[in-house]
């Protein structure tokens, strides 16, 4: 059937393994007054990023049509008309470090402790993947609903109550022997209880 009044709105956001609502910032929407079924729509939608913004981001896009109107806050996993992507680019020579850092936020309404682990993915033997780290992040003025568990100093998920900010870091090593031109995927899960809550891609290319 064909879709009429199509408007798809995009948001932008830190790039973080799980985006809580209240983080994404609108940049932007396409529309069109129908679309045929299968059709694809490219654009344009031109945005700069602030130069003292955080370099990476999370994207969602969310569609409504003069039929379908998902809720402002739908979470991609609920509905087919809301898109998510996190991702995160980096580029470094052979033999270099690079840091991934993120905004560590906990999902409501899920119980648990908040639990990260880093996925090789298609990392060479030669690389050089840490656990990722959690520290205060004292430049945050906001909070993110996340409070430390007093028995087991883990952290979770608040709904009455939230502590300082957070981030989450990891490093990457590049083998010594990375050609220039090599591509790498690796992935940050968060998990929160038993339940995967959200995972950051991350793409590296050897320059």
């Amino acid at each position: 059937a064909y879709a009429y009044g199509v408007r798809v709105e995009v948001f932008v956001a830190p790039a973080a393994p799980y985006v809580r609502g209240d983080a994404w910032q609108r940049i932007g929407h396409l529309s069109a007054r129908w679309l045929a079924p299968e059709t694809t729509v490219l654009g344009p939608l031109l945005w700069t990023p602030p130069a003292d913004g955080p370099g990476n981001y999370s994207l969602r896009a969310r569609v409504t049509t003069a039929e379908h109107r998902p809720p402002e806050a739908a979470d991609p996993s609920t509905t087919s008309l809301v898109a998510q992507r996190n991702v995160w680019y980096g580029l470094g020579r052979p033999g270099e470090s690079l840091t991934l850092s993120f905004p560590v936020a906990g999902a409501l309404n899920r119980p648990g402790a908040i639990l990260f682990e880093a996925q090789r993915g298609n990392l060479p033997a030669g690389a050089q993947l840490s656990d990722v780290r959690i520290q205060l992040d004292p430049a945050a003025a906001d909070t993110r609903g996340i409070v430390d568990d007093a028995l087991t100093g883990a952290l979770t998920g608040a709904l009455l109550a939230a502590g300082p900010a957070r981030r989450g870091s990891l490093s990457l090593v590049l083998p010594a022997d990375a050609l220039p031109g090599a591509a790498y995927t690796f992935f940050v899960e968060q998990r929160q209880g038993t339940e995967v809550v959200g995972r950051l891609t991350a793409y590296v290319q050897v320059a």
